[in-house]
C-alpha cells in the first residue's frame, strides 16, 4: 500500500507541475525579469550543471510570454510574438521527440537483453522505481538495475514493441502510457516516466501490468 501511494505522488506531481511552471512563469514575465524559473518542490529546478540553453527547460517561461501578446500592428511586438511562437513550436517539437527517442532506447534495450543500455536510460538522480509484472514496486537504481539483469540473464530475448504510444510532457517530466506487445500474443498495460537532465530524458519510472481482460 505504501509502494502504491508512492506511486500516486509521483503521478500527481507530474501532472499538476504545468500548473505551477506557468503560474511562476507568469509572475516572473510580469515583473519583467530574465531570471531562470526554480520551483524546487516540483523539481523545476535549473542548476549549473543543466544546460542554461535547453529549450524544453525555458519552455514553460516562452508558453507564459506568449499568452500574454495578440497580434498587433506594432512591427517590433509583432515580431517578438512570431518569434515567441516560433521558438514554442519548436520546443515542443524537441521535447516529444527526445521523449519518443528515449522510449525507444528502453524498448530496444529491453528486446536485446542489453543491461549496459538499459542502465544508460534510468536516471541517475534520484529515487527512480520499476514494477515489473506481479511483483512489489522496486526503489532506488541499483535494485532496479539488478532486477533487469536478472531477468537478462535467463538469456531469452523478448522483442517487446509498444504500441498506441502516448506522449504528454509536464515541463521537465514526460508521461508515457502505451500497450507492450510480444511475438506470441501477449500485452501488457505499461506506464513510463521521464525527467529531462543535462538535455536528455532519463526513466525514473517503470510499470507494467498485464492485460486479462480485453475490452469490447
Amino acid at each position: 500500500m505504501a509502494s502504491c501511494s508512492k506511486l500516486l505522488i509521483q503521478l500527481l506531481v507530474c501532472i499538476l507541475c504545468p500548473f505551477f511552471q506557468v503560474c511562476a512563469a507568469s509572475f516572473l514575465v510580469s515583473r519583467g525579469t530574465s531570471r531562470q524559473i526554480k520551483i524546487s518542490p516540483f523539481h523545476f529546478r535549473v542548476s549549473a550543471n543543466d544546460d542554461q540553453n535547453d529549450p524544453v527547460l525555458r519552455l514553460p517561461l516562452l508558453e507564459s510570454e506568449l499568452s500574454t501578446m495578440s497580434p498587433c500592428d506594432d512591427e517590433v511586438s509583432e515580431r517578438r510574438r512570431q518569434e515567441l511562437q516560433s521558438s514554442v513550436e519548436n520546443a515542443r517539437t524537441a521535447a516529444e521527440f527526445g521523449v519518443r527517442r528515449a522510449q525507444v532506447n528502453f524498448y530496444e534495450a529491453f528486446s536485446n537483453g542489453d543491461v549496459s543500455a538499459m542502465e544508460s536510460v534510468w536516471s541517475d538522480k534520484g529515487l527512480v522505481r520499476c514494477v515489473h509484472p506481479g511483483m512489489s514496486a522496486l526503489e532506488g537504481k541499483d535494485e532496479v538495475m539488478k532486477s533487469w539483469a536478472q531477468i537478462f540473464s535467463q538469456g531469452e530475448l523478448f522483442n517487446i514493441e509498444p504500441s498506441r504510444v502516448h506522449v504528454e510532457v509536464c515541463g521537465m517530466s514526460a508521461i508515457v502510457s502505451c500497450i507492450e506487445e510480444t511475438p506470441n500474443g501477449g500485452k501488457l498495460e505499461a506506464l513510463n516516466i521521464y525527467r529531462r537532465e543535462g538535455g536528455a530524458w532519463r526513466m525514473t519510472l517503470h510499470m507494467a501490468s498485464p492485460v486479462i481482460l480485453q475490452q469490447r
